[in-house]
């Protein structure tokens, strides 16, 4: 019985994988400019279940950050990362100026721990 078992489970784990792989529409942004140093983040990503909780986390180089939890209204998590003091003043979760060293990587979770998001993105170099 047990045997039978085993083979169903990671079925219906490969399928939840792929159906959260293929729910979550994700837009990723990063900017890292020079002179004034600056490193700004933007990750926002759609087709969520609306009121649940999601969080972020940017990681450069050796470096990494992890946003606060962002609920969402209609669907929509949203989440910025900016070394820019008024932006984190207006929210957004504060990194280093010089934070990205290279590409960035982003994860993004539900409270659950389940992983929507896996990705890199290049950044932009102004």
């Amino acid at each position: 019985m047990k045997r039978k078992m085993l083979p169903l489970l990671s079925c219906a784990l490969l399928i939840s994988l792929t159906i959260a792989d293929a729910y979550a529409g994700e837009q990723l942004k990063c900017v890292k400019r020079s002179d004034p140093p600056r490193s700004k983040i933007r990750v926002e990503v759609e087709d969520l279940k609306v009121g649940a909780l999601y969080t972020a986390i940017v990681t450069s180089g050796i470096k990494s950050r992890t946003s606060s939890r962002a609920a969402n209204g209609v669907g929509v998590a949203e989440f910025h990362f900016d070394s820019n003091k008024k932006d984190v003043l207006a929210g957004a979760t504060k990194i280093g100026r010089k934070f990205i060293s290279s590409d960035v990587d982003v994860l993004v979770t539900d409270a659950m721990g389940n992983v929507l998001v896996d990705k890199s993105v290049a950044c932009r170099l102004k």
